[in-house]
């Protein structure tokens, strides 16, 4: 799915240059309809709009995606007896069309999308936990300890107050809390 945005992203930015510099539609409309009275216009005007009209389909694309990624990690109906982990992700706007990845020493073995919970069954021991989103975007390293028939909860979100004073993302924006455990 990240290939794909990225490819969609790169596609919609050239054609809203090209749009902008040809004019094609829907650039040609913004361009007619924002011209002053001497035939100049703000560039940044048909080509930051165009782009983003071609980016918003997108979207319902990786909320369907996560959607259907979410259902494949459901929670058992019985834990009784198990070992191991629950993940929530909290419902939250940021990020919400993009699935968390779940690393349990260093190694990826699950994802959780906006909303939801995933139970990672794993033997008792000493482990690592961290969620990640893409390369620069993590949550602390957790080192946990699961004891034998013991499920232990942790809930992520973003960290919003440094998402919203980062110009350029990166290093630990997500929050990783261990949490009660609720049956």
């Amino acid at each position: 799915m990240k290939r794909l945005a990225i490819i969609w992203l790169s596609l919609a930015g050239l054609y809203a240059i090209l749009a902008t510099i040809i004019p094609l539609q829907p650039a040609a409309a913004i361009i007619d309809a924002s011209t002053h009275s001497d035939g100049s216009f703000y560039v940044i005007l048909p080509l930051g709009i165009t782009f983003i009209l071609l980016v918003l389909p997108l979207f319902p694309i990786m909320l369907i995606n996560n959607f259907i990624q979410s259902r494949k990690n459901k929670l058992p109906k019985d834990l009784t007896g198990k070992t191991g982990l629950i993940i929530n992700r909290s419902l939250e706007l940021p990020n919400a069309a993009i699935m968390f990845d779940i690393y349990v020493n260093d190694n990826k073995h699950s994802k959780v999308g906006v909303g939801k919970s995933v139970f990672l069954e794993l033997p008792a021991g000493k482990y690592q936990l961290q969620t990640k989103l893409g390369r620069k975007l993590y949550s602390a390293q957790l080192t946990i300890e699961i004891k034998p028939t013991t499920i232990l909860a942790f809930e992520t979100k973003t960290d919003i107050n440094k998402s919203l004073t980062s110009l350029i993302p990166k290093g630990e924006m997500l929050f990783l809390v261990q949490v009660p455990f609720k049956k």
